[in-house]
């Protein structure tokens, strides 16, 4: 693994989850909501998950053939 396979391995989920908290406690607190912020943490889902079925999709198919 190269190093900006590394950093980028560590700081997905690291980004992902403290804007998930963060969407979750502004939620329980009343606070409302900015359009941008969830638009921007349901990106980093969508980007996330949709980027690891991705790959795994294609680990699939290379250890098939």
């Amino acid at each position: 693994m190269n190093p900006a396979e590394f950093i980028r391995a560590l700081t997905r989920p690291l980004l992902t989850f403290t804007g998930l908290i963060f969407l979750c406690l502004m939620v329980y607190q009343g606070k409302p909501l900015p359009e941008f912020f969830i638009a921007m943490v349901g990106g980093m889902l969508a980007w996330w998950f949709g980027d690891r079925t991705i790959q795994h999709f294609k680990r699939q198919k290379n250890n098939e053939t």
